[in-house]
């Protein structure tokens, strides 16, 4: 079949994972629930939706919905199940509560045991969920037992026995349970329900045993048994004489309690969360400043290392680029003599020396009133032998290894002129051209020398002259 053949009539729910309508066969007149499952066209996700649909439909149980067709459309699929008269145990419990009635103590014995049974003979796929629930015309349960979402944790949930006794526990009271205050929601029911029946409903409460295991105790209790065989269809609810918004002032009080009691334990939640970010702050200060002192310590090493690296460079001595072509290495020298590298007609003489004007010295006529007698002597003589010792050739300049080549050929020790003479020899020359050159007086030495006279004159020590001829 195909999803033209029905005729949607209502939204009976509309939550996350699906959406159910009510529609109608347009051939037969039935009704029945279409629940859409969205389904990404995925080949795993397919093949595993029309697996599970394929199982549910197989189990033939009192207390199972009944399955009919899975329809795809699309990337959707609508899920046709059979429609029940009642609606679902929400729907149910909403109605009572508008009325302002209760489940009477028969009918909720008769919904725990048909819920009891059913866990007992088949698996529950599915939470106990009001939702879940449905009723047909003769307020039997029908389990919907198939979970849409496939999640696997629900079944996880469901396998104690407290779990059955909270929806008990719900249907009774028409609120949500809480496990902390559930006894004082149970003293208002004194007057609905028998003490049996709250016991019996307390102790599953409070059980955490396995709840597939255990679940004969619950089948088997006698005011269980009994309750039932005193069920009829026409007694399943009790008109409340109170009315729906009058309250006692024990009940308001007890509702303020409770109130006050979540706001407290809102507050120390509230409390221990703000102690742990506390914590969390002070760990990241702390791992601050840990990364603040590395990075000084590193920007330490940093800089340390590059001062390292200057004064490395700075002793290796300046490096130079783009030198000359003069100063590439020439190889080896034992094959080849250094002097024979060089060529001398290139190599510049150095300038003669010449004293300046202040550097010149004073010369006297005749005996010098500042030197001894002596010293012309001593000083003629070595001039005499200077001028025998210095040998100046105006010729070529010769290496020592050509005039020792030459030397060793004649057989002569002929003396050879050195390329680089020593300073002895080159002072030698420059006293000898100094020497030759004959210096005048001029006012300025006379006033020079007068004025030594004068300062020499001064001192308190005897001398024998008195005056001088320039």
């Amino acid at each position: 079949m195909s999803i033209n053949d029905y005729e949607p009539l209502n939204i009976l729910d509309n939550n996350t994972n699906s959406k159910i309508y009510k529609v109608r066969n347009k051939n037969t007149g039935e009704h029945f629930v279409w629940y859409t499952i969205d389904c990404e066209n995925t080949s795993n996700q397919l093949i595993n939706l029309q697996e599970r649909f394929i199982t549910r439909k197989e189990l033939q149980h009192p207390n199972l919905l009944d399955f009919y067709d899975l329809i795809k459309e699309n990337a959707t699929f609508y899920l046709v199940v059979k429609y029940c008269k009642h609606g679902s145990l929400k729907d149910l419990m909403d109605i009572i509560y508008n009325d302002n009635k209760r489940f009477s103590e028969e009918f909720l014995c008769k919904i725990l045991y048909q819920i009891a049974f059913t866990i007992k003979t088949i698996d529950i796929t599915t939470n106990f969920d009001i939702k879940h629930i449905y009723f047909d015309e003769d307020y039997n349960v029908k389990f919907f037992n198939f979970d849409i979402a496939n999640n696997e944790t629900v079944k996880l949930k469901s396998q104690r026995i407290s779990s059955l006794g909270a929806l008990i526990f719900e249907i009774c009271t028409l609120t949500k349970f809480s496990k902390k205050h559930f006894d004082k929601e149970l003293k208002n029911c004194n007057n609905l329900y028998s003490k049996e029946f709250l016991c019996l409903l307390i102790t599953t409460i409070k059980d955490s045993r396995d709840l597939k295991k255990n679940i004969d105790k619950v089948m088997c209790n006698s005011t269980l048994l009994l309750k039932i065989t005193q069920w009829h269809k026409y007694k399943c609810f009790l008109k409340i004489d109170q009315p729906k918004c009058s309250k006692s002032n024990e009940n308001i009080e007890d509702i303020y309690a409770l109130q006050i009691e979540k706001l407290k334990e809102k507050e120390i939640s509230l409390q221990q969360k703000e102690k742990m970010l506390k914590e969390m702050e002070h760990k990241l200060s702390i791992r601050e400043k840990k990364v603040t002192s590395m990075e000084k310590l590193l920007r330490d090493n940093i800089k340390q290392a590059e001062e390292t690296k200057n004064c490395n460079c700075s002793s290796r001595g300046p490096i130079k680029e783009n030198l000359d072509s003069t100063y590439i290495s020439c190889g080896d020298s034992v094959v080849m003599p250094t002097s024979k590298k060089l060529n001398v007609r290139e190599i510049i003489k150095p300038a003669t020396f010449t004293r300046t004007l202040s550097e010149k010295r004073i010369r006297f006529k005749g005996h010098s009133p500042l030197k001894d007698i002596d010293f012309n002597r001593r000083r003629s003589v070595r001039h005499t032998r200077f001028h025998k010792d210095v040998y100046v050739k105006n010729g070529e300049w010769t290496t020592c290894s050509e005039d020792t080549e030459k030397t060793e050929k004649k057989g002569t020790n002929k003396k050879c002129k050195q390329l680089f003479p020593t300073y002895e020899n080159n002072s030698n020359v420059i006293v000898n051209k100094n020497v030759a050159k004959s210096l005048q007086w001029t006012e300025e030495n006379k006033k020079y020398a007068f004025e030594l006279l004068r300062l020499m004159n001064k001192e308190n020590k005897p001398t024998d002259v008195k005056h001088t001829y320039l």
